[in-house]
């Protein structure tokens, strides 16, 4: 990838990197100073509900927001771009879509058909039709 193109990237990551902060600055603040008192307990229900909802956006805007740093480090080491399955230049329609991707489509799509590592999950996460303990032996 170029340097222009890479210059591209930075300028694209570095505006979503401040528009998503810009928005978890905005929910941070409103979260302080909604210190509202319901005495009907539907509306304080319903209030307790919306702000879980405003948090649970705001988590994954946060991980995209370190999956977007990521990325601007890695086009600092050079490896933006990369495929860190294969090895191979993830394409550049790819990139421009999701400049946060670290995989190429293939790759993406192999992932996606196996499901995550058998690694990933501990002894008591998987239930079996016939397992009555709620355990998966090793």
């Amino acid at each position: 990838m170029g340097k222009r193109q890479l210059q591209n990237f930075k300028r694209i990551l570095a505006e979503r990197i401040l528009t998503l902060q810009d928005s978890i600055d905005r929910t941070i603040h409103c979260l302080k100073k909604g210190n509202e008192s319901f005495p009907d307990p539907y509306d304080l229900a319903a209030s307790e509900a919306d702000t879980s909802t405003e948090l649970a956006i705001r988590e994954r805007d946060r991980l995209l927001l370190l999956s977007l740093r990521e990325a601007l480090a890695r086009i600092e080491r050079g490896r933006f771009g990369i495929c860190e399955s294969c090895g191979e230049a993830i394409a550049t329609k790819r990139m421009l879509a999701n400049p946060e991707a670290t995989a190429c489509i293939e790759c993406k799509a192999a992932e996606e058909k196996t499901g995550p590592k058998r690694a990933d999950f501990q002894a008591g996460d998987l239930c079996l039709p016939n397992d009555t303990e709620g355990r998966v032996e090793r």
